[in-house]
């Protein structure tokens, strides 16, 4: 009975034993549960996780442990053998060999040819160093023509091409080394060129570069906005060159001057570069009409025009010819002498009805006869000139049918009936309008026949509905044999963690390997790239793969969503609530500026996607007391989102202060946005504010009056496909109209 009852309290014990195991067991990791931690960004936990069984959920794990920079670990473990992440793990050893500096290590490994060619560069890259750092000159010396042949866009160029010509040096072949120092100098005008200046001018081969391949280094560094770079090398140019060289030196560094706005300066250098009596007769023309442009940018019309007039009678390129007499019709519509501007873009059009202005000219010619009779009529009560109201009506209904004139066929549409209302004919004109608003309900002109829709620009708050961001259901078909592709099971894996940048190179190979095969397909990877947040790929993909007018845009259509995406959509309503901006307007602005491309710099050195000036950027962040932000600090979403929606509230805040009708607030806005708001200041002194058609189409600055078009118009869009159904939810919850 005794050993009975020990055996059961044994027996006892043992399940309690067994089951206290089983609750400190867990199972081996699944995918699925690491996934979870990869797309919270959870490294630390991800990387201690137990080696699973399963090939994806053991890749996750060596990325956490790549991204922890474990480079030991990442060695060490096992290898991943199932084909379809194998080369992915191999990728990860490569990287960290190189990061440890096991040079033999590296060239030891191998990936197989399935990873996509973004990932194959780094690899090719870092067996090419290593071979360097291992001293193997002839091995390495063809490793890195390899990488430049293989890769010839490679943002690693640059540093390649300074490697091997350190490496031909080293192998005394000097001619091949200086010949690549030079290559980077012409080509490159980024700090990395300037060590292949500074070995140029070590070696005593600087002298061997032509005065053009400076000239046009100088130009890319003047295009870029590298003013200071580019005045500094061009001075130290000059210094070492003779009087008929210096002369193009000088003309280089007044564009400088030109370029940076100073146009008094710039006036000035020509003048005294054309009162010397050597000057060759090609650099004279080229003074004079940098010269007569610097007047026009100070606004100096009578002196311009007398320069233009003796440029005129001399022997001009076809475009020069076109691009004067484009300026002169400009200057005469800022005059408002709209008689002499029609004269100069009837030359313009029929001059060159084939030309760079065929479009422009149809068009400023029409508005010109439309502002000409206008301002009569009004001045001198009198009827118009019917002959040339129909010649105006004419060139407009022309306008849409150019190369380049489709585009302005909301706008050709708009100014008829403007004209047909001036003339007296109302029923014409209004059936003009009607069709406007049939077929291009969605344009900027749209706005302007029905000014009240213009409440899509002040913010409201239900503009910032969550609804406004609902997913869309995924609608692709399955079954189609492409997507039974490894790529594709890859990039859905690598989807399903939030490994976005290794998703974007599979989808590329994915688009390499299949095309655009059928409407089916063509879905599945524009919504990848919607679920990827891959928005500037996403409208590329669209341009290129799915039919869309803005003519007869419908706020249901889902191709529609595709040209105009939600981008950055929780970053933009959380800007939108914090500073009350209308969340619409925010998104038209990105889409014009930038095209969501979130790391992109213009010319000017605007940057990011709603293309910051890096001061601006440090006067936001010291009125945020964020502190100073560095260029490339700009280039985060949230961030630059954060930064230009603030920019935008104090524009409309300086705006206010500015006495114009309140349907003028937001255009002036957007205006000021791409020209800052002095020139908005003195447009309102200037211009006509007793309507906002006429006040766009006067901006003197093209750039800034297209820009306002566009802007207002993808914000309309934004607001058509997105936000008449969140004001709808609003309604439906408030139980009636906002």
């Amino acid at each position: 009975m005794r050993r009975c009852f020990i055996m059961g309290i044994f027996v006892s014990l043992s399940f309690r034993l067994l089951e206290t195991w089983a609750d400190d067991t867990s199972p081996l990791p699944t995918a699925e549960s690491l996934a979870q931690k990869a797309r919270a960004g959870d490294w630390k936990s991800l990387a201690k996780a137990d080696w699973p069984s399963e090939p994806f959920a053991q890749l996750l794990i060596q990325r956490a442990r790549y991204e922890l920079q474990n480079w030991d670990q990442v060695l060490a473990a096992p290898p991943i053998e199932d084909p379809l992440f194998s080369d992915y793990d191999l990728y990860l050893r490569v990287l960290a060999a190189f990061a440890r500096s096991d040079h033999e290590k590296t060239l030891e490994l191998q990936p197989g040819d399935s990873l996509p060619t973004r990932l194959q560069e780094d690899v090719t890259y870092a067996k090419a160093q290593s071979l360097a750092a291992l001293k193997k000159w002839i091995e390495a010396k063809a490793a890195f023509r390899n990488f430049l042949s293989r890769f010839p866009r490679s943002s690693r160029k640059t540093e390649a091409q300074l490697e091997l010509a350190s490496i031909e040096w080293e192998l005394e072949n000097h001619y091949e080394a200086l010949q690549l120092y030079r290559e980077v100098y012409e080509n490159d005008i980024s700090s990395r060129a300037d060590t292949a200046l500074h070995e140029l001018q070590q070696r005593g081969a600087l002298e061997s570069v032509s005065l053009d391949t400076h000239l046009s280094r100088a130009d890319r560094l003047r295009r870029a906005a590298l003013f200071e770079k580019g005045v500094r090398e061009l001075t130290q140019l000059r210094r070492r060159l003779e009087a008929p060289e210096q002369r193009r030196i000088d003309l280089a560094l007044a564009n400088f001057e030109f370029a940076r706005r100073h146009y008094q300066r710039s006036e000035a250098l020509a003048r005294s570069a054309l009162s010397n009596e050597e000057l060759d007769e090609s650099l004279r023309l080229d003074w004079h009409q940098l010269l007569a442009f610097s007047l026009v940018r100070q606004g100096k019309y009578d002196l311009a025009r007398v320069e233009y007039a003796q440029i005129l009678e001399k022997r001009l390129s076809p475009r020069d010819r076109q691009v004067i007499l484009f300026r002169l019709g400009l200057m005469a519509v800022d005059d408002q002498n709209f008689e002499a501007a029609r004269e100069n873009f009837q030359k313009l059009r029929e001059g060159f009805p084939n030309g760079i202005y065929q479009e422009s000219s149809h068009w400023f010619e029409a508005w010109s006869i439309f502002q000409k009779n206008r301002l009569k009529s009004a001045q001198e009560d009198v009827g118009v000139n019917r002959a040339e109201i129909n010649h105006a009506t004419r060139l407009l209904d022309r306008l849409p049918r150019l190369p380049e004139g489709e585009r302005l066929s909301a706008q050709a549409l708009y100014w008829k009936s403007e004209l047909e209302n001036l003339a007296n004919e109302k029923t014409k004109a209004e059936r003009t309008r009607q069709k406007l608003l049939s077929d291009w309900q969605a344009s900027f002109h749209s706005l302007l026949v029905r000014p009240e829709k213009m409440r899509f620009s002040v913010y409201q708050p239900h503009f910032v509905n969550p609804k406004l961001i609902e997913p869309e259901p995924q609608k692709y078909r399955v079954a189609d044999p492409a997507f039974q592709q490894p790529g594709w099971k890859r990039l859905e894996a690598f989807v399903s963690a939030q490994l976005s940048s290794w998703a974007q190179h599979e989808l590329q190979v994915f688009l390499t390997q299949t095309g655009s095969k059928n409407q089916g397909l063509r879905n599945a990877v524009a919504r990848r790239l919607q679920s990827l947040g891959d928005w500037s790929d996403l409208i590329r993909y669209a341009q290129n793969n799915f039919p869309f007018n803005l003519k007869g845009l419908q706020p249901e259509d889902p191709i529609a969503r595709l040209f105009y995406p939600q981008a950055y959509a929780e970053d933009i309503l959380a800007a939108a609530a914090e500073f009350e901006v209308s969340p619409f307007l925010i998104w038209g602005v990105m889409r014009e500026e930038s095209r969501f491309q979130s790391d992109v710099i213009s010319p000017a050195g605007a940057v990011g996607l709603m293309q910051l000036m890096p001061n601006l950027g440090s006067q936001i962040a010291r009125s945020l007391r964020e502190g100073r932000v560095e260029r490339l600090g700009l280039t985060d979403p949230k961030k630059n989102i954060r930064y230009g929606t603030y920019h935008l509230r104090e524009l409309f805040q300086q705006v206010d202060r500015l006495q114009v009708p309140p349907e003028f607030r937001t255009a002036l806005v957007v205006a000021s946005y791409n020209a800052g708001i002095g020139p908005v200041r003195r447009w309102i002194r200037e211009l006509n504010t007793d309507r906002l058609d006429l006040f766009v189409e006067s901006i003197p600055f093209t750039e800034t009056r297209n820009y306002v078009k566009r802007v207002l118009q993808s914000a309309y869009i934004y607001y058509l496909l997105y936000g008449e159904r969140v004001k709808e939810i609003a309604n439906s919850s408030q139980g009636g109209e906002l």
